[in-house]
């Protein structure tokens, strides 16, 4: 395989991507899902891959050779259907990362680089995982285990809860069900004094964010950054205790400003 031939799969990849990668509903479901979870299904994929590592490329290669029918039959062998919508370069490129990801080949670069959350939520789901971060951890837990009936009911359960209700029945669904509650009002444990922050108004003025985190306790040190390109602030607060920097959480955190992104206040940053 060319280098050419793999930057243009990127590229195709890149234009399409969504947030929530390559969780797809089960077959057994998927004619009764929402309009909502019909969103995530459709949606383009986020693949996790380095396409420098000459692992990737050569793994690649070999999906390449492969009929769509083929890479179909061995995702749904991994328990893991590929969406209809799905073209061919990024069926290609999903069954690469499963195929990594099941022989423990994925670099621990890959699988924890940082997440930017969207600037809009297409849904309850999406909201509640980039706003909830144990409810994150809980939803990339099942996702890491890729199990996929935990996922179809994360996701319904968040979209269209009276529906889940009604569909899922048995211990081990009402154990997920509990789980869920669990996360989406778990408390963040604060463990530093340091926050980072991201979506206050440029119009604000960087002395005016300054003075906004000052009123909720005594500043050891301020960083701020302005984002040109969003017309935000950016950056990180340490207090003198950790009461202060949850103070900033519980009162900023996902506050809507009238313009641009929610604000984003990251504990123990």
């Amino acid at each position: 395989m060319t280098r050419i031939t793999l930057v243009a799969a990127l590229a195709s990849l890149c234009m399409n991507a969504s947030t929530m990668a390559w969780m797809t509903p089960s077959s057994a479901i998927r004619n009764n899902w929402s309009a909502s979870q019909a969103r995530h299904r459709t949606s383009k994929l986020s693949m996790a891959l380095d396409y420098n590592d000459p692992v990737v490329g050569e793994e690649f290669a070999q999906v390449q050779t492969m009929s769509f029918e083929e890479i179909v039959e061995e995702c749904e062998g991994f328990g893991i259907p590929v969406p209809p919508a799905l073209d061919d370069v990024n069926a290609q490129l999903m069954l690469v990362e499963i195929r990594l990801r099941m022989s423990g080949r994925m670099s621990e670069s890959e699988t924890s680089e940082k997440k930017i959350p969207p600037k809009t939520f297409s849904s309850a789901f999406d909201e509640t995982y980039w706003t909830k971060p144990v409810f994150q951890k809980l939803v990339d837990g099942y996702r890491e285990n890729m199990d996929i009936n935990a996922m179809n009911l994360i996701t319904e359960y968040i979209d269209d809860k009276e529906t889940a209700l009604e569909r899922y029945e048995g211990a081990d669904y009402k154990a997920i069900m509990r789980k869920i509650e669990e996360a989406i009002n778990a408390k963040v444990e604060i463990t530093s004094p340091k926050i980072s922050f991201s979506g206050f108004p440029s119009s604000m003025g960087e002395d005016a964010v300054q003075m906004t985190f000052d009123q909720l306790g005594t500043i050891v040190s301020f960083e701020c950054t302005e984002n040109l390109e969003d017309a935000i602030f950016s950056g990180k607060v340490e207090f003198d205790d950790v009461e202060a920097a949850g103070n900033a959480y519980d009162q900023y955190d996902g506050m809507d400003m009238g313009v641009g992104p929610m604000l984003e206040i990251v504990l123990n940053a």
